[in-house]
């Protein structure tokens, strides 16, 4: 970005851009939010994934993974992933940070 203040979420400030992540590398299926993962990069030099529980800007997981879809493209999934290991999202809607993190 060409300046380092966007809030990301209430533990993350001044942003100034972002790294995308693609775990496999040229190896498919090369999806958002589930083998390609965005972060956040701070003008302190922190690294921090998108999607993180209270984030309401940028890259949300309700708004950008949850009920993952055309619409709910994965770049809020990153969070997700490395907090509950499990990539459900994909296969039922009512998880939540704060409820269910896996499908029954």
């Amino acid at each position: 970005y060409g300046e380092c203040d966007e809030p990301a979420n209430p533990y993350i400030h001044d942003v100034c851009g972002e790294i995308w992540v693609d775990v496999n590398g040229l190896k498919g299926p090369n999806i958002l939010g589930l083998d390609n993962f965005w972060f956040y990069l701070s003008s302190d030099g922190r690294i921090s994934p998108t999607g993180s529980k209270g984030e309401s800007w940028g890259y949300s997981f309700d708004e950008r993974c949850k009920n993952y879809s055309i619409n709910h493209d994965g770049m809020g999934c990153t969070a997700w992933v490395l907090q509950n290991e499990n990539l459900d999202y994909r296969k039922c809607s009512n998880l939540s940070w704060d409820g269910p993190t896996t499908c029954p």
